[in-house]
C-alpha cells in the first residue's frame, strides 16, 4: 500500500484530491508535521508526497528536511512550468517528478496508478534500483556485433552508394536523417537513416491529408470520442455539490460520478 500526503493549502488542489476515487489523502500545512506522518508510516508503507510549490529557498529547506526525516518518500512538485534555473534546483534537493498545478483528478489518478505499478522500483534504495536498472552487454556478444557489422557494411556498401546517390538526385537536402533514440541503460543516441520524405513535408500534412488511408477510421474514432467529451467529469462539477456518498466510476481516460453519467447518458 502507498500512502499519500498533500503538503500546500490550494483550495482546488484540495477539493480534486478530496474526490480522488480509491484513494485517501492526509493533508498536511507543514513540513515538520508531514515528516512526523510519514516516518510514522514508513515502517510499513511507502510514502507519495504532493508538494505545492511556493518559495524556492523555503522549498528547498522543507524538502531537504523532508528526506532526512523519511528518505525514502516520493516527493511531485505541482507546479506551473519552471525555469531551468529552478527546474535544476528542485532536482538537485530531491524532487523526484512534477504534476501541473491545475491537473485534472484523471490526470492525478492516472500519475499516482503509474508510481504504484512500479513501486518495486522506485522505492527501493540506491544500490538495489541500480542493479536492476544497469544491463551490460558481454564481451562476446559486443565484439560478435562489431565485427559482423564490419563486414555487412561493407559488403552491401555499393548499394548504400547507390541509394545515396537517388536521394541526392531526386530532391535537395540531407542525404541522411538523424534523430534520437534510447539504448541500453536508457543511454541517448544518434540514430542514421536515408531519408525517406521530402524537405518541409510535416508543413504539408493539411495539403496531404485528403491522401491518408487512414482518415475514415479516424472519423469513427470521433463518433466514439464525442460521447466521452461531453460527459461532464468531476473537474467540471467544481460548481456544484458532490454527495459524499456518490458512486465514482472509472475509465482509462476520465473519472464521473455514476448518477452523473446515468444522466448524460439518458
Amino acid at each position: 500500500m502507498i500512502n499519500v500526503f498533500y503538503l500546500g493549502e490550494d483550495e482546488q488542489t484540495i477539493t480534486r484530491l478530496k474526490y480522488l476515487p480509491g484513494q485517501s489523502v492526509r493533508f498536511c500545512t507543514s513540513y515538520k508535521e508531514t515528516a512526523e506522518w510519514c516516518k510514522k508510516q514508513y515502517k510499513e508503507d511507502n510514502t507519495i508526497l504532493l508538494f505545492e510549490k511556493k518559495n524556492l529557498n523555503e522549498d528547498i529547506t522543507s524538502i531537504t528536511y523532508l528526506h532526512k526525516k523519511c528518505p525514502a518518500v516520493y516527493i511531485i512538485l505541482c507546479t506551473e512550468p519552471l525555469p531551468e534555473n529552478e527546474r535544476i534546483a528542485y532536482t538537485r534537493c530531491g524532487i523526484n517528478d512534477t504534476l501541473a498545478k491545475t491537473a485534472s483528478i484523471t490526470d492525478i489518478y492516472n500519475k499516482l496508478n503509474f508510481i504504484s505499478d512500479r513501486e518495486q522500483m522506485l522505492f527501493t534504495d540506491k544500490t538495489a534500483k541500480n542493479k536492476i536498472l544497469h544491463f551490460r552487454i558481454p564481451v562476446w556478444k559486443r565484439s560478435f556485433d562489431i565485427i559482423f557489422s564490419l563486414f555487412a557494411l561493407i559488403f552491401i556498401s555499393p548499394l548504400f552508394l547507390l541509394t545515396a546517390l537517388a536521394i541526392r538526385l531526386e530532391s535537395k537536402g540531407p542525404i541522411c536523417y538523424s534523430s534520437k533514440r534510447v539504448g541500453a541503460n536508457y543511454k541517448i543516441f544518434n540514430f542514421l537513416k536515408f531519408r525517406s520524405m521530402y524537405m518541409g513535408s510535416d508543413k504539408k500534412l493539411k495539403d496531404l491529408s485528403i491522401l491518408n488511408q487512414y482518415q475514415e477510421k479516424d472519423k469513427k474514432d470521433e463518433i466514439i470520442t464525442d460521447y466521452k467529451d461531453n460527459i461532464k467529469t468531476i473537474d467540471d462539477m467544481t460548481d456544484f455539490s458532490i454527495n459524499d456518498n456518490d458512486v465514482m466510476l472509472v475509465s482509462d481516460d476520465y473519472v464521473i460520478s455514476e448518477h452523473e453519467f446515468n444522466n448524460k447518458k439518458n
